[in-house]
């Protein structure tokens, strides 16, 4: 790394540290960058698994510009140690083995002004003031208690929350709000009933939905087994996580979100109002992983000229510029359920390529969560059309940006949403958990700039939906009629006005980081209390 700007007077360090799941990391990675470009910052940022190389790489980008390049070396990024998968092989199935004992004593070093020493590389990093404030991934509850137990409330602790304002609410807040309330009394109630381990019943109890109506503001009322549009394909660790993570909040001090004011006002605001009423912080600086006017962003290697393109990228870029020539502006379809994320009925998915290809509609899929190998059937087709191209990862922003692009299918992942949108490019939306069914309700009903395919849900999502009484019939053959009927729609005015819909949210997310802007001033307030 280069070396450290000489400021003398920086006296203020973050610890900062995010669950080893891409969507967390990745804004994070851009929050740090961006608070030590507005304010030179000591930055620790400690991972687990083995992504302090990958961690890294993502923070160098945003340091090329050469007035922001000494500042990389306020910021080191320093391993906790590998995760322990469990027996079923899902990227965020682990156990945390010796994680937290050597999250607790690297902080206990830190308090004490000593050298940390990486868990994963063995490199010795040099002493950083003591830690001023502490951030912390809002599933990482072992961490919060950790800092808790050893610094008291002398060191403050912010809760890192990589979900829109809409699932904070729901996902950790009190039933009064329109939030799911104390999960964990739940669990544990239901294995002590049945004799099971709290964990092994957690998804059950997490999944008991009643048709009850969710109400939370700025979104769509809903019932509850909404949230549920997917059967998940494995024992997701996902309702363990969310109980984990509302006791963290309880604990906390604040919590800063990925969102901003800009993107969901009302959701927003009840959360200030929330937290303001607890006496807590809440900081919405979002959008954070996209070009930012005056701050450095990174510079995509993967920009049309880049001499950095990968074999890969070139690919991809020869897809984008065919499509455009042949088929026009906006008349590729971008597919990818993120990095963890992958419909239990596979055949759907496969259903959806055979429908693109029947129709002549060009389409690049990115398959990183894929479960199972591509069918034959599949694999035949694509090998005699020009049309489709499957890769197991793509460059994302370089796809939205691009002129071909017209629609982003995606899992509803909130990084997505934002970037899809942050790009005016409208959306296809195929939810799976967490956050995503949220997401994919607001973007289509309250934004009004995407469709929600329904035929697909599974499991709990086939019961009645409340915005219009019908129940998904989940047979192959809706699920085909479906996808005509959505892309033909998104070719049609419906798809002219929620195009024109996105290109509205695109103003509002870029002014929100302009001077005076809603998310600009928040990172101010934020810099204010923690940072100068």
């Amino acid at each position: 790394m280069p070396p450290t700007i000489a400021i003398p007077s920086i006296k203020a360090h973050l610890v900062v540290m995010a669950i080893p799941a891409w969507g967390h990391v990745r804004p994070l990675c851009a929050f740090i960058a961006r608070v030590v470009q507005i304010q030179p910052v000591y930055v620790t940022f400690l991972i687990a698994g083995d992504n302090v190389s990958r961690v890294r790489a993502e923070v160098v980008q945003y340091f090329v510009a050469s007035e922001h390049r000494g500042l990389l070396g306020l910021i080191r990024v320093i391993g906790l140690g590998h995760l322990v998968p469990l027996a079923v092989p899902v990227p965020h199935l682990f156990s945390l083995g010796s994680i937290a004992e050597t999250y607790q004593q690297m902080y206990k070093d830190m308090l004490q002004a000593l050298p940390v020493t990486c868990a994963l590389t063995g490199c010795i990093h040099p002493v950083f003031p003591r830690p001023t404030l502490v951030i912390v991934d809002i599933c990482s509850t072992f961490a919060v208690e950790v800092t808790r137990s050893i610094s008291k409330r002398n060191v403050p602790v912010l809760a890192w929350v990589a979900t829109p304002a809409s699932s904070l609410i729901r996902l950790f807040g009190d039933e009064s709000r329109g939030g799911i309330g104390d999960l964990g009394a739940r669990i544990y109630e239901r294995a002590q009933e049945t004799g099971c381990r709290a964990e092994d019943v957690s998804g059950e109890v997490f999944r008991d939905c009643r048709g009850s109506v969710v109400k939370i503001p700025g979104l769509p009322d809903h019932y509850d087994h909404e949230w549920h549009p997917q059967e998940p394909r494995s024992a997701s660790r996902i309702p363990w996580v969310i109980h984990k993570g509302h006791r963290s909040l309880r604990e906390c001090d604040g919590a800063i979100s990925i969102t901003s004011e800009a993107y969901e006002p009302e959701t927003t605001r009840a959360v200030y109002e929330w937290f303001s009423e607890e006496g807590k912080d809440f900081f919405a600086p979002g959008p954070l992983t996209v070009p930012i006017s005056g701050l450095s962003s990174p510079v995509s290697r993967t920009s049309p000229g880049s001499s950095d393109m990968s074999p890969q990228d070139l690919k991809v870029l020869s897809v984008l510029e065919s499509s455009f020539e042949k088929y026009g502006k906006q008349s590729l379809i971008y597919i990818a359920f993120g990095s963890v994320f992958w419909p239990k009925e596979s055949n759907h998915v496969w259903e959806l390529i055979h429908t693109l290809l029947d129709l002549e509609i060009p389409f690049i899929l990115s398959h990183a969560s894929l479960v199972g190998g591509i069918p034959d059937a599949v694999t035949q087709r694509l090998s005699g059309s020009a049309l489709g191209l499957l890769l197991e990862w793509s460059p994302q922003q370089m796809i939205l940006s691009h002129p071909a692009t017209g629609w982003f299918l995606s899992h509803c992942g909130a990084n997505s949403v934002l970037e899809s949108l942050y790009q005016g490019v409208p959306l296809i939306c195929w939810p799976q958990e967490g956050d995503q069914p949220a997401n994919a309700a607001y973007v289509c009903t309250s934004l009004d700039v995407g469709f929600e395919l329904m035929q697909v849900r599974t499991g709990l999502g086939r019961r009645k939906l409340y915005r219009d009484g019908t129940i998904p019939a989940g047979t192959l053959e809706a699920v085909r009629t479906e996808f005509r009927d959505v892309l033909c729609q998104a070719r049609g005015t419906a798809g002219e006005r929620k195009r024109a819909n996105a290109q509205k949210v695109l103003n509002k997310l870029d002014a929100a980081w302009s001077d005076g802007g809603v998310s600009r001033e928040t990172m101010a307030r934020f810099v204010k209390k923690f940072v100068q």
